[in-house]
């Protein structure tokens, strides 16, 4: 297999399993690239905050040089320690998107100022909370502070079941300025046009002179597909169809049987 020099992964559903666990075998991968001079990035939803404890909590003996998080929103270049951020969705946009997803049965999730605020509390929100830190985490006291400010992104949880409907009306009836789509089976998100991380990809790989052919980058669903698009793209085994299209090659194993260390073992390593 050519050389390459950045390995780009997506989090949930890629390196981690669904029980939000990174395997010991997908840690020594990790390693093994790190010591074979590849450089390492994680491309996330969540936000470069939360992406730059991961090393420390996954126990790796390196930080990741370099992150995109909210979809491309947010772009950290660890080599020059700097945090780019755009595209940010501007109140009023939020209050139309509020207005088209009211009918349907849902919780919604957004970040402002390094917090987690729902609308309501329901199983979602409490493992959420949980997962990252009650500190963090906020209800809203009144749906009006939804559009208080900007936000960079906009996450609906609603019933597994519901999602093909959900995702028809908004591909039907797009909001103006806004791109969306499912990120896992019962969550689909908004975010400002241009909001993508292939684009964020591309900032960096532009900075530091790094060709797109020398890039392998690792997704599982609908917001990873301009990445593994535009690069050499690997679709794990349990990701959407959408993404498996776009994509180069499929592991031969889902994220819950170490896809990703599997495929790394086999044609990096």
């Amino acid at each position: 297999m050519k050389r390459f020099r950045l390995v780009l992964a997506d989090n949930d559903g890629t390196l981690i399993n669904d029980n939000h666990e990174l395997t010991e075998r997908t840690r020594e991968a990790l390693e093994k690239l790190h010591e074979k001079g590849y450089m390492f990035g994680l491309a996330s939803g969540r936000t470069v905050a939360d992406l730059k404890t991961f090393p420390k909590n996954w126990g790796l003996s390196f930080d990741f040089d370099m992150i995109i998080g909210v979809n491309g929103a947010e772009l950290w270049d660890g080599f020059d320690n700097k945090l780019y951020q755009k595209n940010f969705i501007k109140p009023d946009k939020i209050k139309e998107i509020y207005k088209r997803i009211e009918p349907f049965d849902y919780t919604i999730q957004f970040i402002r100022d390094d917090k987690y605020y729902f609308n309501r509390l329901d199983e979602f929100s409490m493992a959420s909370m949980s997962r990252n830190g009650q500190q963090k985490a906020r209800v809203l006291a009144k749906i009006d502070d939804l559009w208080e400010d900007s936000v960079s992104k906009i996450l609906v949880r609603l019933p597994a079941e519901k999602m093909p409907e959900f995702e028809q009306h908004f591909r039907e009836n797009p909001i103006e300025g806004t791109v969306s789509y499912k990120t896992q089976p019962f969550i689909y998100e908004f975010m400002m046009a241009g909001t993508d991380k292939t684009n964020a990809m591309k900032d960096f790989c532009r900075i530091h002179d790094i060709p797109l052919e020398e890039v392998i980058s690792f997704g599982d669903t609908s917001n990873d597909n301009g990445m593994l698009r535009d690069s050499y793209g690997v679709c794990l085994l349990n990701g959407s169809d959408d993404t498996k299209a776009v994509s180069k090659e499929i592991t031969e194993y889902d994220n819950n049987h170490d896809g990703f260390a599997r495929y790394v073992e086999k044609n990096l390593l």
